[in-house]
């Protein structure tokens, strides 16, 4: 199988590009070659900033593609526009953080996410994706939480008609060299 993972090298990325290798796919990386550039040399890279220019990615073609950190419902937008007709399924790696009730330890996609009915995509307008050191900057930037905006985007994959899957991963510890 032909993967496109957009990320996969930080901290969730690596550990599902490296299983995808194991398992004998083949594997693009699209990213800024920003985190542990060194990492995975065997598969192809395409190195870009997704926020700036997808050009990289016109032409392809991908069984699937694992958008490991889009937040941002425009840039995710603009990545499902240029892909949609060059990938069979779209994995959107979500967070667990994006249910209403956070307190019980069993959900499923049918429990309710945060209330997005309020919220402008325009109150994130503040510094590119990436520039912030860390997710406490990026949400005093953008008055707005990563759960809030991952929510805003699974809304915004539902919108464009796309055949997506989406993994809401609840609760992470560690350190990528460690785990």
């Amino acid at each position: 199988m032909k993967i496109l993972f957009i990320g996969g090298t930080g901290f969730v990325g690596r550990h599902m590009v490296q299983h995808a290798i194991d398992a004998g796919h083949q594997i693009t990386l699209f990213n800024r070659n920003q985190t542990d550039a060194s990492v995975f040399s065997e598969v192809e890279r395409l190195v870009g900033d997704r926020t700036k220019s997808l050009d990289l990615l016109q032409g392809r073609s991908w069984d699937a593609v694992v958008d490991i950190n889009g937040y941002l419902p425009d840039v995710v937008s603009a990545s499902l526009s240029q892909l949609q007709n060059s990938v069979g399924r779209y994995v959107f790696i979500s967070t667990g953080s994006v249910y209403a009730i956070n307190n019980q330890i069993r959900l499923d996609e049918h429990a309710p996410l945060l209330s997005t009915a309020n919220l402008n995509p325009a109150d994130y307008a503040g510094a590119a994706y990436g520039e912030g050191p860390g997710d406490s900057d990026l949400n005093s930037t953008f008055h707005l939480t990563i759960p809030q905006l991952k929510s805003m985007t699974k809304n915004q994959l539902a919108k464009q008609g796309v055949f997506y899957a989406t993994y809401r991963k609840k609760l992470l510890i560690g350190d990528s060299a460690l785990c």
